[in-house]
């Protein structure tokens, strides 16, 4: 039976936590995940708990799959939202916010409601995700063949961190604030914050959040971050 054990945090997050339930292998993981009422991710041997979001992040996250539908589909590229999950190299099964693949899809297993092989990935961070988002499921998505950039945005200011494959390793840009943009070289294309971050509200204007810790080594060449 399927168990949403995550409690709820401040900003309208649940932690993604372990689920308490007697599984084995992955097979099994995907029969229960074909039945249930709730998403649920499989990583590292555990099956975890989905976090549900807040509105600036719902906003945030539709915003970039529209903003990369108008931009991508003409190059016949598929945008899909946070109910597409990836197969990663790694053997996790998850569910970014957005993922875009350009050329045949390939799905794991014949389920077309998991691919293997994005071009991007995006993910909204929240600090009850961030860990995650920047850890496990980073070190994950890495392990991808086909992915080129992985495209992290605040929820709490317009800021936008990028990671684009560079050989073996991975080139880092971080850009802030509305009049700027981000662009993803893997499909000739410059996503505005100002369309990304439509709409959203913040309670108060504020100092500029802390980055993310395991940003912070990268964000020392960068004005971008109050460190």
């Amino acid at each position: 039976m399927f168990v949403d054990h995550a409690p709820f945090q401040g900003n309208g997050h649940r932690a993604r936590q372990p689920i308490d339930a007697d599984l084995d292998t992955e097979d099994e993981y995907l029969t229960l995940e074909d039945a249930a009422r709730h998403k649920s991710e499989w990583i590292g041997g555990e099956i975890r708990a989905m976090a549900g979001g807040s509105e600036s992040h719902n906003l945030i996250a539709a915003n970039t799959v529209a903003a990369l539908n108008r931009a991508l589909v003409p190059q016949g590229c598929r945008v899909y939202g946070s109910d597409m999950k990836v197969h990663t190299g790694g053997g996790a099964n998850v569910y970014p916010d957005a993922s875009v693949v350009c050329g045949p899809r390939v799905f794991y297993k014949g389920r077309t409601r998991i691919i293997t092989n994005p071009l991007i990935i995006v993910e909204v961070l929240s600090p009850s995700t961030q860990d995650a988002d920047l850890g496990e499921k980073w070190t994950e998505y890495q392990s991808v063949p086909s992915l080129q950039e992985y495209l992290l945005l605040s929820q709490d200011q317009p800021e936008a961190w990028l990671y684009a494959r560079d050989g073996d390793g991975w080139r880092f840009q971080s850009v802030r604030g509305l009049a700027a943009g981000i662009g993803l070289l893997s499909v000739g294309v410059t996503l505005a914050l100002s369309d990304l971050y439509s709409l959203v509200e913040w309670p108060t204007a504020s100092a500029a959040a802390p980055c993310p810790w395991r940003l912070f080594r990268a964000a020392l060449s960068s004005s971008l971050c109050r460190l």
